[in-house]
């Protein structure tokens, strides 16, 4: 973890990038809301949990790619990278003298069937190009963050192989074909469909990401889902206003993805 220097340089860039990238969807009719801790942070600490070092955002197909095809054209600026293909999710990065900074990563929700078997194979099939995406380093740390899945494990090891030869952008134009297009059901539930091998079980109703309202954050006002409440209960459980402790040191954390097994 960042020492608390560290960690303030961090969220001060992190304000920098959320506020641009909140200038550039409000300019552009574009949806998002904070996801995952920094939605929980939100909602909790009006800010930032006082350990997290990067920032989550979350948007529905639609809305992701009438970002991307914004950002493309440079109107971020300068001072910002927008990478589609960084691994597993699109991320947007501060440009700090001339390197990466503090960044934000976007998950996309994709529509996904609630019937056993297609829903199955949709989620085994965005595990498999999770890995099919990755890079040597991020596979590493896929492997031992997924030690405990047995032959599960095998297929993330069988798609990181069958990428290896092929370009990033490639890789990202198979990935988002399948996860946009395949075994969507009658379009009524939502996951996402970028994140991690855990977390793609996480199924929502598409409701959820209809409305949005604007909270304050740090100095700032971005935007969150309506209904937060159901994500970050589908997240984390109904004792999500309650930090838990690390059993490993004395920083409070919030609880833990409750993904399902694929």
């Amino acid at each position: 973890m960042p020492s608390n220097p560290e960690l303030r340089l961090i969220h001060s860039e992190i304000m920098v990038l959320l506020r641009r990238f909140d200038e550039i969807c409000a300019a552009n009719g574009i949806s998002y809301t904070l996801d995952a801790g920094s939605l929980l942070g939100a909602v909790r600490e009006h800010g930032f949990i006082p350990w997290d070092d990067d920032a989550d955002i979350a948007m529905t197909r639609a809305e992701y790619e009438k970002f991307r095809d914004v950002a493309r054209t440079g109107a971020l600026g300068a001072g910002y990278t927008f990478r589609e293909y960084a691994s597993q999710h699109p991320r947007v990065w501060l440009n700090r003298k001339g390197k990466p900074g503090a960044w934000i990563d976007i998950f996309i929700f994709d529509s996904i069937s609630v019937s056993p078997l297609p829903r199955k194979m949709k989620l085994l099939g965005c595990a498999f190009f999770l890995a099919f995406t990755k890079n040597r380093e991020s596979m590493e740390v896929t492997r031992k963050a997924n030690l405990h899945l047995g032959l599960k494990r095998a297929l993330l090891n069988v798609g990181y192989a069958l990428g290896r030869p092929f370009t990033a952008r490639f890789k990202a134009r198979l990935m988002n074909a399948f996860c946009k297009h395949a075994f969507t059901g009658d379009g009524k539930w939502i996951h996402r469909s970028n994140t991690m091998y855990s977390e793609l079980g996480l199924v929502l109703p598409a409701g959820v990401m209809d409305e949005y309202i604007r909270v304050p954050f740090e100095d700032a006002e971005l935007m969150i889902v309506k209904r937060w409440h159901e994500m970050l209960v589908s997240s984390y459980g109904e004792n999500y206003m309650t930090p838990v402790r690390y059993a490993s040191h004395d920083n409070p954390q919030h609880a833990g993805f409750r993904g399902e097994d694929t």
